[in-house]
């Protein structure tokens, strides 16, 4: 189910092509297992048939900014990895985790994006995030990672957010 909405999200522009790399299909997929199993894990012995489903989207304005997310990550995929990379101080980019590559790009096309949402708001949802699919060290490394980028951004006047 959500991942026929993740490809229905990717197929929503003619113009658009599902993601190739197997990073990208990778983290999706974990995404999806994650949901599936938080969705399964709601489910007790007191629970009947009729239970509701975690909904994928609130709304169709969730559904529209997901599918804007995401394409704008898949476009700015190259530029957001090389942020990242220059913010690795002594350390090879491919020896991060994968989901927290993955959160920070969707992060950075968040920030870089959506002029409207606060920094922090933006840096804060994706520490959470990272506190729920990454490990135990990726949401202070990943704070500090966006934190850093966001600065340089700032003082190089390619962003222009409030904290």
């Amino acid at each position: 189910m959500i991942f026929s909405s993740l490809t229905s999200i990717i197929a929503g522009r003619p113009d658009t092509a599902a993601p190739s790399s197997i990073e990208a299909t990778s983290g999706l997929l974990y995404i999806i297992d994650t949901f599936v199993l938080k969705t399964i894990n709601r489910f007790t012995k007191e629970v009947d048939d009729n239970y509701p489903l975690l909904p994928e989207f609130r709304d169709g304005d969730d559904l529209e900014f997901a599918r804007r997310l995401i394409l704008q990550t898949m476009n700015g995929a190259d530029y957001y990895r090389s942020l990242i990379s220059q913010n690795t101080r002594n350390w090879d980019v491919e020896r991060v985790p994968l989901m927290d590559r993955i959160i920070m790009q969707v992060a950075l096309a968040e920030i870089t994006s959506c002029p409207t949402i606060p920094l922090s708001v933006s840096i804060n949802e994706y520490i959470e995030i990272a506190k729920s699919y990454s490990t135990p060290n990726s949401a202070r490394y990943i704070n500090a990672t966006l934190d850093n980028i966001s600065k340089k951004l700032i003082a190089d006047r390619k962003l222009t957010k409030n904290a």
